[in-house]
């Protein structure tokens, strides 16, 4: 057992986007700090989150685990905060005092958000300037539209000891910037090394499974346009897949935060609107990763907005259609080779939805298992870079 006392041991400090009651980024988390006690199982972790409560209780470590409040400190009035210049105060004291500082995954080193950008960043420059080994892992890189951040992201990576993007589209936005071609890798999504065991070919009686999010409706600045009627145009899909396939519709929560973001709410006005709702259920919102990844790895059908519903899927056996609200969707589709199952909000017409799973099931199979071939391959460079970024500790 490893000794919380032990004042050798490697002091990782991990940012990214946790402790938000979404799934993906947790499992995320939960591939990195297993990576790291694989190595060795005395390592010690700070993770910055803004609801650092939540990912001490997800992430549970005992005295190992410490998350620390990550505000974002940048505007006239929040630098005089006091409260947000201690907490400020605490994470470069983590910094200072770590064996390594990683910033991943996710879509984190965009720019349209100043304020954010920096506060996602700062960690990398202060560990950088101090001597502490930095790695960017897992992450997608883009849009980078200002000069600033372009250049800001220039210097960072290339003073980083190991980075690692999860599409292609970042590793050609990296080289373009500048970034030594053999810093960087493309290895892929952090979630691909979350075991689940074997899976095994759908049962005829496999659910199709639903994970939708608000961007679909709302639409995002650097994605597509939403559809506020793709609420009624998915239920009157799935009525139709329903009918066809003769499976039970699950809908998958993936994040649940409200006001900003209830997929639970969301979930159930959908499955309000079929007909079928006697065959449509909503599963609980706090199920393990590890579940949720197996539960789509073996469904009969996925039709999500979800990016890692859509990982978890097509690393199993599951045809997909992609609603593809972001440049995230777009990018791993493209990826793939599966851009004929990515569908924009708008264009997710229900003719369209049913176009496309009758599609999966027939002349697309060979699509998909090409597709699960590629993420084979993703998954082994995967863990190998996280033996790299463990070592680095």
């Amino acid at each position: 057992m490893a000794d919380p006392a032990n004042t050798n041991a490697p002091r990782v400090v991990i940012s990214g986007w946790y402790g938000h009651e979404n799934v993906g980024d947790e499992a995320m988390l939960s591939v990195l700090l297993e990576a790291f006690e694989r190595r060795d199982a005395a390592t010690r972790f700070t993770v910055l989150s803004e609801r650092p409560d939540r990912a001490r209780v997800v992430h549970d470590r005992g005295e190992r685990l410490d998350a620390l409040d990550h505000p974002i400190p940048y505007g006239p009035l929040r630098m005089l905060d006091s409260d947000l210049r201690r907490a400020t105060a605490r994470i470069r004291e983590a910094v200072r005092g770590a064996s390594l500082v990683v910033l991943g995954g996710g879509s984190l080193l965009r720019d349209r958000g100043r304020a954010n950008y920096l506060r996602l960043v700062d960690e990398l420059s202060w560990a950088q300037r101090a001597g502490v080994p930095t790695a960017v892992v897992g992450v997608s890189v883009g849009p980078l539209t200002r000069r600033w951040g372009r250049a800001l992201a220039r210097r960072l990576l290339s003073g980083a000891d190991l980075v690692s993007v999860r599409d292609a589209e970042s590793l050609r936005v990296l080289r373009d910037l500048g970034v030594d071609p053999a810093k960087a890798s493309h290895d892929g999504d952090l979630t691909l090394a979350l075991d689940v065991g074997p899976v095994p070919p759908p049962a005829d009686d496999a659910p199709v499974l639903v994970a939708p999010c608000r961007a679909m409706l709302t639409g995002l600045r650097d994605g597509a346009k939403g559809n506020p009627d793709l609420e009624a145009d998915l239920a009157r899909a799935l009525d139709g897949i329903a009918d066809r396939s003769g499976a039970p519709i699950e809908f998958v929560p993936f994040r649940c935060a409200p006001p900003e973001e209830d997929d639970v709410a969301l979930c159930e006005r959908i499955r309000g609107r079929m007909q079928a709702q006697d065959r449509a259920t909503v599963a609980p919102h706090d199920l393990d990763a590890r579940v949720v990844k197996r539960r789509f790895a073996e469904a009969g059908f996925v039709v999500a907005a979800r990016l890692h519903a859509l990982h978890f899927a097509l690393a199993g056996r599951a045809p997909t259609v992609a609603i593809a609200y972001g440049q995230k969707v777009e990018r791993l589709f493209f990826d793939l080779g599966l851009n004929d199952y990515a569908l924009a909000p708008r264009s997710a017409s229900r003719s369209k939805l049913l176009e496309r799973y009758e599609r999966s099931r027939d002349e697309g199979a060979r699509d998909f298992a090409r597709a699960r071939e590629r993420l084979k391959e993703h998954a082994a460079r995967v863990r190998a870079m996280l033996e790299r970024l463990a070592a680095l500790a």
